[in-house]
């Protein structure tokens, strides 16, 4: 993928802590991150991807069992706000 080659393992790990249930549905953000800070950075790339850069299957049902609309999931900038940390 150009750009940001971290964003692909970051999705791909995401889909496979969720496929068996390992992430809460509640915990998620604090299960992937160390910190607030990473979230943030995680977010501002994939804001980067580009709304021509759509989710594959796998990552969007990841997703969406962690609690996010599909509408929120289609491209990588609209899975950004689902990553938005509880201040």
């Amino acid at each position: 993928m150009p750009g940001n080659p971290g964003l692909v393992w970051a999705m791909d790990s995401l889909a496979a802590a969720a496929e068996p249930g390992i992430l809460d549905g509640d915990q998620y953000i604090e299960q992937l991150f160390a910190s607030k800070e990473d979230v943030r950075a995680f977010r501002l790339i994939l804001r980067d991807a580009g709304s021509d850069r759509w989710l594959n299957d796998r990552r969007l049902y990841a997703l969406k069992k962690l609690g996010s609309a599909e509408l929120d999931s289609v491209t990588y900038p609209g899975v950004a706000s689902f990553f938005d940390p509880a201040e």
